[in-house]
């Protein structure tokens, strides 16, 4: 048996309205903000606030997390292979049986060379806050670059960014592994 509790008309006066007004507009800023937060660290402008802020702390370590070498040096000796066999000579096939025995050692030298490059000092990054590092991130404004690009599919992305004069122009392809945006290609493209 149900039983009906007859209740006054509920009037709310004009603080209540204020005060639930006020509520709700910072709930939806709050989801607002988490779901900003939540877009940005799931991006690969992600990984390229950490491989800056790596860069400022000079923590190797912490911008190794954003490189897939295996995946790099794949892609780079598969690279080379296309240029051995557009050549077409006769050492093509020696060439290429060279850079695959030399694939452990590519590893180990980029590595090498990529613990080298975070744990050097960059006085135009260091020069910058965090937040400023961090809003430059968010919004896809090159940090020590003149012109960037970022261009998104559905597990992949690719970052390109030139110098000011633009003879030098860089490529690096991401790509979403176990939840995380690396760096997977590299290209270095100089113009004349």
């Amino acid at each position: 048996m149900l039983y009906f509790v007859k209740r006054k008309d509920v009037t709310m006066s004009k603080k209540q309205i204020f005060i639930s007004s006020v509520i709700a507009v910072i709930l939806i800023l709050i989801i607002v903000i988490i779901c900003l937060i939540l877009n940005f660290i799931n991006s690969p402008r992600f990984g390229a606030y950490e491989l800056t802020m790596a860069i400022k702390e000079q923590n190797s370590e912490r911008a190794i997390k954003y490189y897939d070498i295996d995946k790099i040096v794949d892609n780079m000796i598969a690279d080379a292979t296309n240029d051995i066999l557009k050549e077409n000579t006769e050492f093509a096939a020696l060439g290429i049986s060279m850079m695959n025995n030399m694939k452990d050692i590519y590893k180990t030298q980029y590595k090498k060379n990529l613990i080298e490059e975070y744990e050097t000092k960059s006085e135009k990054i260091d020069k910058m806050s965090k937040f400023k590092i961090l809003y430059l991130a968010y919004t896809s404004k090159p940090v020590s670059a003149d012109k960037l690009i970022y261009k998104k599919h559905k597990n992949t992305a690719s970052q390109s960014y030139c110098s000011k004069d633009e003879k030098d122009c860089y490529k690096y392809t991401w790509e979403k592994i176990d939840k995380k945006w690396k760096i997977t290609n590299f290209e270095h493209i100089k113009k004349n």
